[in-house]
Order: C-alpha cells, then sequence, then structure tokens
C-alpha cells in the first residue's frame, strides 16, 4: 500500500519454502535463515517495523529469539505458539515492513 511518499509491505505468512517445495529435514535455525531470506527479497529495500514469529514447538522460543536478535533489526517481535503453514516446517514469519 502507498501513502504519500511511504509504502507499507504486509508480509504475510512467510517460510522456508523455495518455489513449491517447502525446506524439509532441516531445523529452526537453517528454516529461520531461508524464512528471513525470503522476506528479504519480498520486501526489497523497505525495512521490517514489527514482526510476529510463530513457532510450532514451543521449546524452540529461546533459540528462535536468540537468533532473530542476530538480524540486529531493532524492532519489536512478537513470539508465538502457533501451527504453522506445513506439516514439516517449525517456523513461520508474518509483519510490516516501510520504505
Amino acid at each position: 500500500m502507498t501513502f504519500g511518499n511511504r509504502k507499507v509491505i504486509y508480509i504475510s505468512g512467510t517460510a522456508a519454502i523455495r518455489g513449491e517445495e517447502s525446506l524439509t529435514g532441516a531445523g529452526l535455525e537453517q528454516q529461520l535463515h531461508i524464512t528471513m531470506e525470503n522476506i528479504a527479497v519480498l520486501i526489497g529495500e523497505a525495512k521490517p517495523a514489527i514482526l510476529r514469529v510463530y513457532l510450532k514447538n514451543p521449546e524452540d522460543f529461546e533459540e528462535a529469539q536468540q537468533l532473530m536478535e542476530g538480524y540486529h533489526l531493532g524492532i519489536h517481535i512478537s513470539y508465538m505458539w502457533a501451527d504453522v503453514c506445513r506439516d514439516e516446517l517449525l517456523i513461520e514469519i508474518e509483519g510490516v515492513a516501510i520504505l
């Protein structure tokens, strides 16, 4: 969406999927890395303003939080325990980016 000279990009349910294929046999760290790469492609020059991280397993919270901190985004990130888009995936991220 465009508001004057600002663009708002809604990031909807992005996960470790390339084309139609899920990244299978990978742990949380690799799935998170691929998910963040997918988000970077989607938002281009825009900067994330807020993200919600959905975790399939609540015990992955601390690892996910540490991994996300490594991106040095400086934004609010919410973590939720929920089903993700595909059974084989451990994490899904949605949010908003602004350009």
